[in-house]
């Protein structure tokens, strides 16, 4: 999951990254570290599609067919820094008819990150445990200043004379 690294592809996945909503149940729970840290950032939606077919699944004594994905998601900034990151396993335990019913449609899992505004690459993976086989992709994205400016500080309202040296006339100072 390093930044910048070839891509995995042993197991092929679509994904969507769009902004979220924000809303989630520990959202309320959040210390206030982490309430500040949100107010400066944007939240992010992942969402992994891949084939069942690529997804193994070891079949149990009593007839149970189980497996398990590692979703990754790693955002790195402009300098290769990793900036945010999550990851979650999902078990998938299926009994005969449950199978039936998950080989019709590709296998769906949503992520939420939050990352700060500026360029991002972000990086996202599945690991197959049974299989131990890996896919990844790297996703540039530019995210947006959640307060609507372009800048850490507002634009000054008078204008900074020029020195004198510089041949442009001075402005009248501000009153």
């Amino acid at each position: 999951m390093q930044g910048n690294a070839p891509a995995a592809t042993q197991l092929v996945f679509d994904v969507q990254v769009a902004p979220g909503t924000g809303t989630s149940a520990s959202s309320t729970l959040q210390p206030a570290a982490q309430r500040i840290k949100a107010r400066t950032s944007v939240p992010y939606d992942i969402l992994f599609s891949i084939p069942q077919q690529q997804i193994a699944l070891a079949t149990t004594p009593d007839g149970v067919h189980t497996g398990a994905l590692d979703f990754h998601v790693a955002a790195f900034d402009i300098y290769g820094r990793l900036i945010a990151s999550s990851s979650e396993t999902v078990d998938i335990p299926l009994s005969a008819d449950q199978l039936r019913d998950f080989m019709k449609a590709p296998f769906q899992f949503c992520q939420q990150l939050n990352l700060p505004p500026g360029q991002i690459s972000l990086r996202v993976g599945i690991l197959d445990t049974t299989s131990n086989k890996v896919g990844t992709l790297e996703i540039p994205l530019v995210v947006p200043n959640p307060s609507g400016q372009h800048g850490s500080a507002p634009p000054p309202t008078v204008p900074t004379p020029c020195p004198p040296r510089c041949g442009l006339p001075t402005p009248p100072p501000a009153p």
